[in-house]
């Protein structure tokens, strides 16, 4: 259940599209009761998880994946789903691993998998993560349109972090050292010249968001053209995390350099004062927005999860 209303009774978000519209909620629920029975041993809660799981990968099999408010276009597949999976995947193989003695679970395996469908499936020739990709050939087309051209920084390099992770596990260098090189491109495509940060939209070839138009992508493009120039506070959050992982794994410079320089603005920028609250989104020149992106319950989300991963990282130096 996506949304419900204050006494615990299912709301539609949307009128008429009835209640399972986001595939993402699921997969919280998932990660949320698997992360649960790991810290209490909790085998009901992780069997809960797993059922949950078995159901998710039976709609993305059956083709009946949701993924409002912003929907994907028959036709096409997204970045979203696969990166969605890699992390419910690594969330449920840990949980699964530590509480089974398992060497390695299924779901290690289909994380690996999910890890391989983006760099294969998302990742072009120039080291750059597509976000929405047609399913077939026929579907190439619609390359120059606005969905298939546009670039998501923030979700890249988060996505990234998953897959570092998951080579590391797999001591695979190749796969490694290519999300390295993605990372870094993602980072030059979507840093903001003028004013600094990471863009929130960009185009495939650096610079504001552009192309045609895909029957059924309305509100996804609508999107992508009014908030391409904001900044958002998760994507900088990831990719401190990313950046500093990336170091950690290979002793790479430039992620070293790029972490300092994400770190900089970062800190410059989102808080509302030093040692205040962060805001959540601020306009291109750094100025606060007054306004709610997404949903309000899940930002912070990313943000405290990579500040704690950042303290694990460094106190295991």
């Amino acid at each position: 259940m996506f949304l419900l209303t204050k006494d615990g009774q299912p709301k539609e978000m949307i009128p008429s599209a009835g209640h399972d519209i986001s595939i993402y909620a699921d997969c919280f629920v998932v990660m949320g009761m698997a992360e649960y029975a790991r810290a209490a041993g909790d085998q009901d809660a992780l069997q809960t998880a797993q059922k949950l799981y078995a159901h998710i990968e039976s709609r993305f099999q059956a083709g009946k994946v949701r993924s409002e408010p912003y929907p994907i276009p028959e036709g096409y597949d997204a970045h979203g789903f696969a990166m969605i999976m890699l992390n419910t995947s690594q969330a449920l193989a840990k949980a699964a691993e530590d509480m089974t003695g398992q060497e390695r679970s299924l779901y290690r395996n289909q994380a690996w998998f999910y890890a391989g469908r983006i760099l294969s499936g998302f990742c072009d020739s120039e080291h750059r993560i597509r976000e929405v990709v047609p399913k077939s050939k026929a579907g190439e087309d619609s390359a120059g349109t606005l969905l298939l051209r546009h670039l998501n920084p923030g979700h890249t390099v988060e996505s990234l972090w998953f897959v570092m992770e998951e080579a590391a596990l797999r001591q695979d260098h190749e796969a490694l050292q290519l999300a390295v090189k993605a990372l870094k491109r993602a980072l030059q495509l979507g840093w903001d010249e003028a004013f600094g940060g990471l863009l929130r939209y960009v185009d495939v070839d650096g610079g504001p968001p552009k192309g045609d138009d895909i029957s059924g992508g309305e509100r996804f493009e609508k999107l992508i053209r009014e908030t391409w120039d904001t900044k958002l506070w998760w994507p900088h959050s990831e990719g401190l995390y990313a950046c500093r992982l990336a170091f950690e794994l290979t002793g790479d410079a430039d992620c070293l350099a790029w972490y300092e320089k994400l770190h900089e603005y970062t800190f410059n920028t989102f808080p509302a004062a030093p040692g205040e609250e962060w805001l959540q989104i601020r306009d291109r020149r750094g100025e606060p927005i007054a306004q709610v992106v997404a949903l309000p319950v899940k930002d912070p989300y990313h943000v405290m999860r990579n500040v704690m991963l950042m303290i694990e990282l460094t106190a295991a130096e």
